[in-house]
């Protein structure tokens, strides 16, 4: 196995450990995601979850599966088997990046990719924790990292591969928050924009990513709707999770255009110091 997946898969564990993964106790959001995993537990994995007898239909289950089937068996959730798939999502980001800009640049910079990429504040003040931000960032990621290779490889044969397993990704992360796909799309956009290749955007490979991860979205809403019913569908994901935060009319707090444009300095912030390691390691071809 590649000597720089391990190192950066072992690096990032060992932060998680050292931060303390079972200390402390619930914070912010972790109980509220713990109480809802701990329901699955104990009534059944459903497609919606519930909290209460209320159903939460504006996220998908995946990531409360993940803690309520090892819980059923158990008996309980500890805080540690609670925040379990956050740091699962940072071992395997680090180690996909290290494989990937290794592929692209040289093994020293792919190691050292996946070396500095766990110091990010991003990552620090979100793992380990139980909140579904992180694992949805690894669907993210890992989205990003097959359309990379994806584009790498558009002169072989085996590009269409991959972006059906970047879409496919995508498609998984739609099992974890709704929003996945729209960050996937993002990135396809902006890399046409950047490449100034329009057919990125409206080529074959792009369309089988969109069919690719069509499969998960629609696999979900078709599940949930039978269990839960259409129109509890529409109101839990469009009404009261959509609407507020894509729509300025139906935001709770109106316009904000001041957020907008601090938006992207602080997704800068979260980044660093990782940004600037990264930015020396592969200074060769930015791209």
């Amino acid at each position: 196995m590649n000597r720089e997946f391990l190192l950066a898969a072992a690096w990032s564990l060992a932060c998680c450990l050292i931060i303390g993964m079972g200390t402390g106790d619930f914070f912010r959001n972790e109980g509220l995601r713990s109480r809802v995993a701990w329901t699955m537990a104990r009534d059944g994995l459903t497609i919606v979850p519930r909290l209460d007898g209320e159903l939460l239909a504006t996220k998908p289950p995946l990531v409360y599966w993940l803690v309520a089937a090892p819980a059923r068996l158990l008996g309980d959730i500890p805080l540690a088997l609670a925040r379990w798939p956050s740091v699962a999502a940072l071992v395997v980001v680090s180690a996909g990046l290290a494989v990937v800009v290794g592929r692209q640049h040289d093994r020293k910079a792919g190691l050292g990719a996946g070396l500095f990429f766990p110091m990010a504040i991003g990552w620090l003040s979100q793992v380990p924790s139980a909140e579904l931000d992180m694992p949805l960032t690894a669907c993210v990621a890992g989205s990003w990292l097959g359309l990379a290779v994806a584009l790498d490889e558009k002169k072989t044969g085996h590009a269409n591969l991959w972006w059906v397993l970047a879409g496919a990704i995508a498609g998984i992360g739609f099992w974890t928050k709704w929003t996945a796909p729209v960050f996937f799309h993002a990135a396809v956009l902006g890399m046409a924009i950047v490449r100034r290749d329009p057919w990125i955007l409206i080529g074959t490979g792009h369309g089988l990513a969109i069919l690719a991860e069509s499969v998960f979205g629609l696999a979900w809403l078709t599940l949930a709707s039978r269990e839960v019913g259409f129109q509890a569908l529409i109101d839990g994901v469009v009404h009261r999770e959509a609407l507020p935060h894509l729509s300025p009319w139906h935001h709770r707090v109106g316009l904000r255009p001041v957020e907008w444009l601090s938006y992207p300095f602080q997704a800068l912030g979260m980044g660093l110091p990782a940004i600037v390691g990264l930015f020396f390691l592969i200074r060769r071809d930015l791209r």
